[in-house]
């Protein structure tokens, strides 16, 4: 395993079985509110027909954080879900099995070891991971949740990713990514020679290393930038995003680019933030604005501010 790739590996083996932070955990609870919606309307462009088996197949999938999100959704459709995931650390894999056997219910089907590869999605994947992954034939669904960045390292790695993703998913069918834009960060910013930034009452930090770094990333893909959260991963590096230069590649490999979402622009709902306060919080961010709403948690105007530089990209798998 190349260094770099198991410098992540062991740092999201460390923090497996920790549990999250305080100052995170309304981020948390608005992320997952906004990635249900998202996941839905991407499991709706299958057109998958009532009583059939929905293949999904979660790259980069932890400890399994979205395994209920599928079973909703499989739910929702009258369908049932074959979810198997692929993930670079051995410890959150475990988790993950763990959360799946205990959580399995009569819309998730299958049971079997080879549910869970461990692999470097950003490598081309081995034979026997694939057919682990797809053994009952290519995903309806690809999925990447919060860890498309690893992927903009190097365009020898966006490559093999979109060729993982073309090979395990089929003809017609979609993938969907959500990432941390911090090119739509450093955009936002008034201060051109900024070179960190602070989310979350200093719960969450964004920081590139110098000036000139930080310029270059408003414009280049593939910058690296550390990304520290309190209660997930300790500094991980990450890479600035181009959506151009996506399109272009993804293009090589029988995929186009679909639709860009803000997950901002999501209706959330979510206990922990009831309509009206999520309208208003949301919307507030998206003018630009910094007030929280009354009565709401007090992280919740800093949590919005946040929200605003996330992204969905969704891309769909064209017939050769």
């Amino acid at each position: 395993m190349e260094h770099g790739v198991r410098l992540v590996a062991d740092a999201y083996d460390r923090v497996a079985e920790q549990s999250r932070c305080n100052h995170t955990a309304l981020a948390r609870a608005w992320n997952n509110a906004a990635k249900n919606y998202l996941l839905q309307y991407t499991a709706q462009l299958t057109h998958l027909a009532p009583q059939s088996t929905l293949r999904v197949i979660e790259l980069a999938c932890g400890k399994g954080g979205e395994l209920h999100k599928w079973n909703a959704i499989a739910a929702s459709m009258d369908c049932t879900v074959d979810w198997r995931g692929a993930d670079v650390s051995e410890a959150s894999l475990r988790v993950a099995h763990q959360r799946f056997l205990q959580h399995r219910t009569a819309h998730m089907v299958g049971d079997d070891d080879r549910r869970f590869v461990c692999a470097d999605v950003g490598s081309k994947l081995a034979k026997q991971d694939i057919e682990a992954l797809t053994p009952d034939g290519p995903a309806h669904v690809v999925s990447m949740q919060m860890a498309f960045h690893y992927m903009w390292k190097s365009n020898d790695i966006l490559h093999n990713w979109c060729s993982n993703v073309a090979e395990i998913l089929q003809e017609g069918g979609v993938c969907v990514v959500t990432y941390f834009d911090a090119q739509a960060m450093l955009h936002g910013s008034t201060e051109q020679t900024q070179t960190e930034y602070s989310f979350l009452q200093g719960s969450t930090v964004v920081r590139f290393d110098g000036t000139q770094r930080a310029q270059d990333a408003r414009t280049q893909s593939g910058v690296p930038y550390t990304f520290s959260m309190q209660g997930s991963v300790d500094d991980a590096v990450e890479y600035t995003v181009r959506v151009r230069e996506l399109v272009r590649i993804a293009r090589t490999h029988q995929l186009e680019l679909l639709r860009i979402v803000r997950l901002i622009d999501l209706p959330v709902r979510h206990a922990k933030i009831d309509a009206t306060q999520a309208r208003r919080v949301l919307k507030g961010a998206l003018d630009g604005s910094t007030h929280s709403a009354r009565g709401a948690h007090a992280d919740v105007s800093d949590m919005a501010n946040f929200a605003r530089f996330y992204r969905g990209l969704i891309l769909v798998k064209r017939s050769t």
